[in-house]
């Protein structure tokens, strides 16, 4: 009953307050006069003045230049000379076309090559610089921006792309692109898979460690042999301008970047991954990565045509780029084939190699990595060699690295001899203001756990793969090691005389363990209790046998120190070999990978390697913290890529996720020599438009009373939908005359609903759009043909159309597939910035792009 009552007095306030009805009425909402308000009031007392104080309390004062006008129509004239093979036609574009999901179609035409075409176009007016595409029968594009103010194009402006013809010659020598196997590393997959896959096999404390630091995903990952090699550091490979340069081949570009370089740049990569924060949260685009055809049909993995391969840094907003180094590696996909392995698996036994160290561009370029966009830039262009097959570095027998692990748990060392009945334990002593350096270590009576120097008496033993041992003392965190051509100790950093100065244990019947001197098997080390001396080499041979010379190798069983050392390289086993091709043979794949972090340590949550192919970065995507936000917070699955790419005019072009989100903006680089041009396959649409109705005079302003959306299915054809229907009121198209939406069907009727329902503007009644097909021609802009339609509210007996200058907004069009308010939600309200625009024409006039998503509409 009141919903009827409630229409009976609409309908009898409409009867007056649309006398001479054109488009704009005033403003039913709840934040002016409520349901029961209306009801009481005679229809009659309402008057211009009610409506007016309406709009002025939802909008304020709407600017009176306000045309409610979003749209901006030009003329373009374009020739399509862009350097591409077979040209079938020419588009002009709203942006960058390359993996960006807002981009769209303003108008095309067919063209071939060479060809000439003059399109009239329209475009959202906050734009002011827009994109003229050729694109290919294979799809390639080739883009060149314009400002609107323009009225030609041309693509045959000076090549914007660098010449990468040199000869064999201009490169560096073979013989002096060289890798040993002292400057290889294993990768920090490599040491966590080692080091996990050990504490599996039992070790309790390491056990500990592993689950403590959430090293377990790495456990039984495959990663143990993963090995990246770098090239030596030697400065007569200078040929030509290349330089050996932090271990990298390197070109210095002469002049830096061009003007039309970076303006190609700027029109290539345009709001492509975005940067930008939202409560603190960055733009996500990982759904347009995963579904990208050169991960899904390619694993982000260059194809290489057999000339030289380089590659161009040219923008790092990542303020973590100084900390990052690319690598790369490649495999004959026959080799893959015939390996009955996985790619993943495949790829995890493949050599990798160094190839940009990222730090070195960023000085270069002058730049600051400050987490937002900057300018572009051209510093250095990077070769990538071909060293041969893998297999000649991953069938390397015995050339490997070997790491000295540390025992666990941590320990005292008791002397066998008691001094006055008391035990007496080898510590650490801090004198540094003593000049004796040799009288750093002494024997002291057992140190209770809570005792401030506590970690001066525990120790970690090392044990090398051949057996030797060597001391860390967890206090200094140094290691003892006896003295070469003195019967004394000394406390040690350097790793290299750490090596050479280790002991030999041997463990006696009674317990105990005896330590010889690596250089003397026959001198054991023992004590002075009397003197309560520490670690020293012993001349007297009565301690050979003697208790001085033995020790108790306790576990540490408190709790007060929990440090484990970390592991070190023992030993680097001699192989080098020289790079056997300036280019990767044709046909191979060539795969990147990020490595991230200056901290060396297996737990270091901001430091790993970062992949482009599906499953290699299950393990750092959930490493907890850094990496693992962007799983946890953003949404990216484990195993997704970190690695975007796509081909633009003639380049292909990489982008990374570095760190804790999944923006893809932190590092971007130009592929413009040595690899395949693979289009990616974008589904551009057309624009749509959306044009919004509200029917009554006093309004509740969800301008969802009747919603139409338009697009072109061609340059003749346009698709018009009807999508939704929220009044009460019966209503009818005008300037529409197909079979489906035309003038005298209701629209309620071309629902199949009810007439008072609301269609597709709340949950109660959901029915698919309605859509019908008419002819333009390619001439027309969209916008004249849109405006021609309005409804006819016979209800109330007026027309609305759109809105004229200064009025409030009863019918508006947005330049989008608009997400209309939802039933009684104000746009104002489901759209914040809508009332800046409308007091202000020429403020905020994207508001369309950012809605309250709980006010919004979607089916």
């Amino acid at each position: 009953m009141i919903k009827y009552m409630k229409k009976l007095v609409l309908l009898s306030f409409a009867a007056i307050a649309c006398v001479s009805c054109s488009h704009d009425f005033g403003n039913y909402g709840e934040a002016y006069i409520d349901s029961s308000t209306l009801q009481d009031k005679d229809p009659n007392e309402v008057t211009k003045e009610d409506i007016q104080a309406n709009v002025a309390n939802i909008f304020g004062t709407i600017d009176p230049e306000q045309d409610w006008n979003l749209i901006t129509s030009g003329t373009i004239t374009i020739t399509a000379d862009a350097p591409l093979s077979d040209i079938v036609k020419v588009q002009v574009l709203t942006e960058s076309p390359f993996m960006n999901p807002t981009t769209e179609i303003l108008c095309e035409a067919e063209v071939q090559q060479g060809g000439q075409v003059t399109l009239n176009y329209e475009a959202p007016n906050e734009y002011s610089r827009l994109i003229a595409a050729c694109v290919s029968k294979d799809g390639h594009y080739y883009i060149k921006g314009f400002n609107t103010n323009e009225t030609t194009v041309s693509f045959s402006s000076p090549n914007m792309a660098r010449s990468f013809t040199r000869t064999v010659e201009s490169y560096p020598q073979l013989e002096k692109i060289k890798l040993e196997w002292k400057n290889s590393m294993q990768s920090s997959n490599a040491l966590r898979t080692i080091y996990a896959n050990e504490a599996a096999a039992g070790d309790e404390t390491k056990k500990e460690y592993v689950r403590n630091n959430n090293l377990g995903v790495w456990q039984g990952s495959g990663w143990e042999k993963d090995r990246i090699w770098q090239f030596s550091e030697d400065n007569s490979i200078a040929n030509d301008g290349w330089e050996c340069l932090n271990r990298t081949l390197a070109h210095s570009i002469s002049g830096g970047i061009t003007p039309k370089e970076e303006e190609e740049l700027s029109d290539i990569i345009g709001k492509y991954q975005q940067r930008i924060r939202t409560n603190n949260i960055m733009t996500d685009n990982m759904k347009y990565i995963r579904d990208s055809k050169l991960f899904t049909m390619y694993n982000n993995h260059l194809i290489a045509t057999g000339d030289p391969v380089i590659v161009t840094p040219v923008q790092m907003p990542s303020k973590d780029a100084k900390d990052c180094w690319l690598g790369y590696y490649y495999y004959d996909p026959n080799d893959l084939a015939n390996s009955g392995l996985s790619l993943k698996d495949y790829i995890k036994r493949l050599p990798k190699f160094k190839a940009i160290q990222f730090s070195s561009v960023i000085n270069k370029a002058g730049i600051n990595t400050d987490n937002t966009r900057q300018n572009f830039f051209k510093v250095y262009e990077y070769l990538l060699p071909y060293f041969g097959k893998p297999e000649k570095f991953t069938d390397i027998t015995g050339k490997t690295e070997v790491m000295c692990i540390p025992d666990a748990p941590l320990y005292r060392l008791r002397n066998g001899e008691k001094f006055k009945g008391e035990d007496y334990y080898l510590t650490y002593i801090d004198n540094q203001d003593d000049k004796d350096i040799f009288m750093r270590d002494k024997l002291s009576t057992r140190y209770d756990d809570n005792a401030e120097n506590i970690a001066n008496q525990l120790w970690q033993i090392y044990r090398s793969p051949e057996g030797y041992v060597m001391l860390y003392n967890v206090g200094c965190g140094e290691f003892l090691t006896p003295y070469q051509n003195q019967g004394y100790s000394v406390f040690e950093s350097n790793m290299d005389r750490v090596k050479k100065t280790y002991v030999v244990e041997e463990k006696l019947s009674n317990g105990a363990y005896r330590f010889a001197r690596g250089t003397d098997k026959n001198k054991f080390i023992g004590t002075d209790l009397n003197k309560k001396t520490g670690f020293r080499v012993s001349t007297d041979k009565n301690n050979n046998d003697g208790a001085r010379a033995q020790w108790y190798v306790e576990p540490y069983e408190g709790t007060a120190i929990s440090t484990i050392g970390e592991p070190f390289v023992w030993e680097e086993k001699n192989f080098e070999t020289y790079a056997e091709a300036i280019s990767i043979p044709a046909g191979f794949r060539i795969g990147f990978f990020i490595h991230k972090g200056n901290n060396t340590s297996i737990n270091a949550v901001n430091t790993g390697e970062l992949y482009g192919v599906e499953g290699l970065n299950r393990e750092i995507n959930q490493f907890p913290g850094h990496f693992g936000s962007s799983v946890t917070t953003y949404s990216m699955d484990i195993d997704d890529p970190r690695i975007a790419m796509f081909e633009a005019n003639g380049k292909m072009y990489m982008t990374f996720e570095d760190g804790s989100d999944a923006s893809f903006g932190d590092l971007i680089l130009e592929v413009p020599s040595g690899v395949e041009q693979v289009p990616d396959e974008y589904g551009i649409s057309y624009i749509s438009y959306t044009m919004c109705f509200e029917d009554s005079p006093i309004a509740d302003y969800d301008m969802n009373d009747a919603v139409l959306k338009f697009s072109r299915n061609d340059p003749t054809h346009v698709k018009v939908s009807l999508v939704a229907c929220g009044a009460y009121d019966e209503l009818y198209l005008r300037g529409l005359n197909g079979s489906k939406l035309n003038e005298t069907t209701e629209i309620h009727d071309i629902f199949g609903a009810a007439k008072g329902s609301f269609i597709n503007t709340d949950n109660n009644h959901v029915a698919p759009p309605v859509e019908e097909v008419f002819e333009i021609t390619a001439e027309s802009r969209l916008s004249d043909f849109i405006e021609g339609i309005y409804i006819y509210d016979k209800t109330k007996d007026c027309n609305i159309y759109l809105a004229a200058s200064g009025d409030d907004p009863h019918a508006i069009v947005i330049p989008s597939d608009f997400d209309y308010p939802k039933e009684k939600n104000c746009i104002s309200s489901a759209y914040p910035l809508f009332n800046n625009w409308a007091q202000n024409a020429n403020n905020d006039r994207f508001w369309f792009r950012h809605a309250v998503e709980q006010l919004i509409y979607k089916k």
